[in-house]
């Protein structure tokens, strides 16, 4: 089903829009179809888009799945799949290559928020686009696995959830 896969940092994305709405073709098509629809639903909008193409019957489960939702181009006999970073809102369908509403998303630089906690060490950062603006590291005190058996085994295992968990709340 898929040929080919290729993870686009933002500035291809936007260089590959670009190259799509310049191609000019009459006969393309572009449908946006946000998060959260069926399967079912999917498939109808593919029907009603009025393509000739044939798509394949595991698109429309593969987009359910997705948590942000997709965007479709094709034209030229290509077709394009396109997973986008935040969700989609609106579902859209339109001739030729509508890349407007996908590259507006691409070109908003989001503030976000990152924490990595793994067994005493955690990592905290906040990132506005795609630059670290600040961090920081640390440790702390978690015990590691008991593997002997017997009755202390259980008070080992409390004592360490306790401090994974004085732990997180620290963090």
């Amino acid at each position: 089903m898929i040929s080919d896969t290729y993870y686009l940092r933002r500035v291809k994305m936007l260089e590959l829009l670009d190259e799509l709405e310049n191609t000019g073709d009459a006969t393309a098509r572009t449908v946006y179809l946000p998060a959260g629809m069926s399967a079912d639903g999917i498939k109808q909008v593919l029907r009603n888009a009025g393509s000739k193409s044939n798509f394949p019957e595991e698109l429309a489960g593969m987009i359910a799945g997705s948590k942000n939702g997709a965007v479709l181009f094709w034209g030229g006999g290509k077709k394009h799949l396109v997973s986008p970073p935040f969700p989609l809102r609106e579902q859209a369908v339109s001739g030729g290559f509508a890349t407007g509403p996908l590259a507006n998303l691409l070109k908003v630089d989001y503030t976000i928020g990152l924490i990595l906690v793994h067994l005493g060490a955690y990592a905290v950062g906040l990132c506005r686009g795609e630059k670290l603006v600040t961090s920081k590291v640390g440790t702390g005190l978690v015990h590691g696995r008991h593997k002997k058996g017997g009755s202390s085994q259980q008070r080992f295992q409390r004592r360490r959830e306790n401090q994974a968990a004085e732990f997180l709340a620290r963090v």
